[in-house]
């Protein structure tokens, strides 16, 4: 086919440089030499993604097929928010970097008055406040850098990975805290061939984030469950606890950067705040999905949707 263009509005003809009405009824590869429109006009299927201009300037396009009209394309210039986003990059890599080595010093110090000594008991308590509060901004620094990392990440390493052994193996490294808190960790993975794509590393630390949370925020006694089970062409990986449950007006929050459901006079459960934006970034980057479902006082449910590969089918 031809492609011829029916239609184009002032945006597009500012945005591609064509001539007002210069468009009408002529095949696109005559109206734009530009190779990533032509690219985008005619994939098959209608695809999405950024478009580069050679001026510089970056547009999100999407195609779609109109029936009985055509190719229809939709075209946002981003370019202002690409320039804000690698500011925002540069900024948390600056200031995670400078505030790396003051905090090593102070918890280096620290140590050096303990192993100096003597101390009184006051002292020691005092101390051990100021290294908890040091070891919990070393936490918000490693954790921004690798929020920071994954959003810009643009391709990574991937191989096939079985989710009953990665789940095996989560269980097992997360057992000894369960314990020390005489909490039941139980893993029911019985589906041996669900099998999906991805980076093992990220994947298995998704996992681990949410099981981690699951723990921290179960009181003694209580149940944490790790289970993998099939839905269509996703493998369903999820965390149920028995812990203090989040608020229905805190749920639509959970995920967002920085946001803290319990108060500390409720649970005083040290973290960055940005555990749960992680999990959620390395998921989507994978073409998945992660929601939460949770009562207050009675526990929570993690779930994290993963795309099954073609041959994997349950056992």
């Amino acid at each position: 086919p031809e492609h011829r263009v029916l239609l184009m509005n002032a945006a597009a003809e500012k945005a591609l440089r064509v001539e007002a009405g210069s468009w009408h009824n002529r095949p696109l590869s005559e109206v734009t030499l530009l190779p990533d429109v032509l690219r985008f006009q005619t994939a098959d299927p209608p695809t999405s993604g950024e478009l580069k201009l050679p001026d510089g300037r970056t547009l999100l396009a999407s195609t779609m097929d109109v029936p009985g009209v055509g190719r229809l394309t939709l075209m946002h210039d981003i370019t202002a928010l690409k320039a804000l986003d690698k500011m925002k990059s540069e900024f948390i890599t600056t200031f995670t970097h400078d505030l790396a080595a003051p905090l090593a010093a102070i918890k280096g110090h620290i140590e050096l008055m303990q192993i100096d000594g003597p101390l009184t008991d006051q002292q020691e308590e005092d101390l051990s406040a100021i290294r908890m509060a040091v070891d919990q901004m070393r936490t918000l620094v490693k954790d921004l850098l690798e929020l920071n990392r994954l959003e810009s990440l643009k391709n990574f390493f991937r191989c096939d990975i079985v989710l009953q052994d990665m789940l095996k193996k989560t269980c097992q490294t997360f057992q000894p805290m369960a314990a020390a808190k005489h909490i039941e960790l139980a893993l029911e993975a019985n589906s041996r061939n669900l099998v999906t794509q991805g980076n093992p590393t990220l994947i298995s630390r998704a996992i681990d984030n949410l099981v981690e949370n699951a723990i921290k925020y179960t009181r003694p006694e209580g149940k944490v469950t790790l289970s993998l089970t099939r839905r269509k062409k996703e493998a369903l990986v999820a965390v149920r606890d028995t812990g203090v449950g989040i608020s229905a007006e805190d749920l639509p929050l959970v995920f967002d950067k920085f946001f803290r459901a319990h108060a500390p006079e409720e649970n005083e459960v040290p973290g960055s705040g940005l555990g749960l934006s992680i999990v959620k970034t390395i998921v989507e980057r994978h073409g998945g999905q992660v929601w939460v479902e949770s009562e207050k006082g009675v526990g929570s449910v993690f779930t994290i949707a993963l795309p099954l590969q073609t041959n994997g089918a349950d056992s």
